[in-house]
């Protein structure tokens, strides 16, 4: 994987598709992938998979195929797959523009699609049909591309949506002003962080103190603004070490560190391994 490149929605698929439009597809037709294993998106990446065997790797865990299971790829995260010939499932591919406008304003439902496990496996069967109803429709649609498709697409990928984050359990809610300006935070963060390490940098962003914007982070997820840009930092260079094959070094400089010691220390003190070792044990 080079270091961090995010591969685009026009890069994928045996469609071409634009960013803010919905590609939905055959898996079976997309098991030799157009670039190499592993890489990672900028976009959402959905998998329902009725049947099939092999697996499929997300960031540092390995799950194995199984009937009636949904992944849930969200923009950076690394993926590969071995999957065998014959698997029966739809691929689902979107970024956050792909949404209706009045949902995005509305509705605070990036913010869960992001929160969704990795792998969710279905088992009532109401629930089955249910979900399996929407992604063969959508493919159907997708495949006709009669007049205002994406539209359809748009109105049927928000149901689809909602039926998961019920099914994890999580609650779909009105957009406060709160959770509007965490998602800035959020998006600010994701842009920044491998320079920007500083709770007062994306406090100035936003128009706003660092106590502010500690006080409403903790509030919104339970954690302070300086821990979430620590996690951030720390998930990434989780990735490079195990994906990259960067020096320690070189790691540690993507991540906005000069000194390679002070990026030990920190990755140490925050993961109780060096991150020599970390590579090391991984496995890959």
């Amino acid at each position: 994987m080079k270091k961090s490149r995010r591969h685009a929605l026009e890069d994928l698929g045996v469609v071409t598709a634009a960013r803010g439009d919905i590609r939905v597809e055959v898996l079976n037709d997309r098991l030799e992938p157009k670039v190499p294993f592993p890489h990672r998106h900028d976009f959402y990446h959905l998998h329902f998979i009725e049947k099939g065997k092999g697996t499929h790797r997300i960031d540092f865990k390995t799950y194995s195929l199984d009937r009636n299971q949904i992944y849930v790829m969200k923009p950076g995260q690394v993926h590969a797959w071995d999957i065998s010939p014959g698997v029966k499932g739809i691929v689902l591919e979107f970024t956050s523009e792909s949404l209706p406008q009045d949902l995005r304003k509305n509705l605070d439902l990036m913010s869960g699609v992001n929160s969704l496990p990795d792998m969710m496996t279905l088992k009532n069967q109401q629930d089955i049909r249910r979900i399996q109803s929407v992604c063969e429709s959508m493919l159907q649609e997708f495949q006709n591309q009669k007049s205002a498709y994406q539209i359809v697409l748009q109105h049927q990928l928000s149901e689809l949506l909602i039926l998961l984050l019920r099914l994890s359990g999580a609650e779909v809610s009105v957009q406060k002003p709160l959770e509007n300006l965490m998602d800035q935070f959020q998006s600010l963060l994701d842009e920044s962080f491998s320079q920007e390490h500083s709770v007062e940098f994306y406090a100035k962003k936003l128009g706003m103190t660092p106590k502010a914007l500690t006080m409403r982070a903790s509030r919104a997820f339970g954690k302070s603004a300086r821990e979430m840009i620590q996690e951030r930092v720390l998930v990434e260079a989780k990735r490079l070490l195990v994906y990259s094959k960067l020096s320690i070094s070189e790691v540690g400089y993507q991540l906005g560190y000069q000194d390679p010691n002070y990026f030990i220390r920190f990755f140490r003190e925050n993961v109780g391994v060096t991150p020599l070792a970390f590579r090391s044990r991984s496995g890959i």
